[in-house]
């Protein structure tokens, strides 16, 4: 204990005697480097020509912006800032960076620098509707970088938004932003999870939850846990929903929610519930001859198993 404090300790005065004064002194030595690049005329015609020049490259993804760039300079700068929860400077750095880059039509830097001034907005309760415009520029901006790095970033950016909208009470546009976050790149186990997500944000829409809104999505959200293998989470997700759509008489929903009930728990070894889901399909009186004797015959087989295992409950009793 005594070790653990005085390790504390030196953190700390370590903390408060050098590391802060370093960023510190770090951040105002960019600036100066900063404006002096960026102040007059000769130098913004410099800049002018420069971009001209890298923008080819900057439209094909390259990674054109070297250490000595003032590109790097005002990321360094935005980065610092915002650790140091400078959140005015880490925002204007990083809008100064976002117009950049999008002139320079390098979409992934212009997303990292867009999903960081939405970041800093948040951090400085800004207006909700400039949260939304940054973090959905940098998701559009990740969608249009290829392979699964942009994709990821991109789920990223939709679940910080929608963390931030659900925190203000903002619930239905937080279950849309988990939607557009439940992307098919990221494997059917992710956009499981954000269905169920936005289906709970619009459950939780006030002042009247969006029930059918919920049912829907927790519907998709058992038909990709299914897909990615996580059975139980499925039959969970699926019979929430089918408290939702009970008794109103859509017969195709209702056909859709007992099959996939009945194969789920009949492939977990639930026979006698499975048996029960599958004997509601008997109703499905809408769909043709060939998928009613289907239908059919995989309750004739269930039964069947439920039957030899009785019989061999009752033999090893006696």
């Amino acid at each position: 204990r005594g070790d653990v404090e005085a390790l504390a300790a030196f953190m700390r005065g370590f903390a408060a005697k050098s590391l802060v004064p370093f960023l510190e002194q770090r951040i105002r030595t960019l600036n100066l480097e900063i404006s002096a690049t960026r102040r007059g005329v000769r130098n913004q015609l410099k800049n002018y020509f420069f971009r001209k020049e890298k923008e080819g490259a900057g439209a094909r993804g390259a990674d054109t912006y070297g250490p000595g760039s003032v590109e790097r300079q005002i990321r360094e700068l935005g980065d610092l800032a915002f650790v140091l929860r400078d959140f005015n400077l880490a925002l204007s750095s990083f809008r100064l960076l976002a117009g950049d880059f999008k002139a320079d039509k390098a979409w992934r830097h212009y997303a990292g620098a867009q999903e960081y001034v939405g970041r800093s907005l948040v951090a400085l309760g800004g207006p909700k509707r400039e949260v939304e415009h940054a973090f959905e520029g940098a998701y559009n901006a990740y969608c249009a970088v290829e392979g699964r790095e942009g994709t990821r970033f991109a789920a990223r950016c939709m679940v910080a938004l929608a963390a931030h909208q659900a925190a203000r009470g903002h619930m239905l546009e937080a279950a849309n932003a988990l939607r557009a976050a439940a992307l098919d790149k990221m494997g059917h186990l992710h956009a499981a999870i954000m269905f169920e997500r936005a289906a709970q944000c619009y459950g939780a829409c006030r002042p009247r939850p969006m029930r059918r809104k919920y049912g829907f999505n927790m519907v998709l959200a058992g038909r990709n846990f299914g897909q990615a293998g996580r059975l139980q989470h499925s039959i969970r997700a699926y019979q929430d929903a089918q408290g939702v759509f009970q008794g109103l008489g859509w017969a195709f929903i209702d056909e859709h929610i007992h099959v996939s009930l009945a194969r789920h728990l009949i492939a977990v070894g639930d026979l006698r519930n499975g048996a029960q889901y599958m004997a509601e399909l008997l109703r499905a009186t809408h769909q043709g001859a060939a998928t009613q004797q289907q239908y059919l015959d995989e309750l004739l087989a269930v039964v069947r198993r439920l039957s030899q295992e009785q019989q061999q409950q009752q033999q090893q009793q006696q």
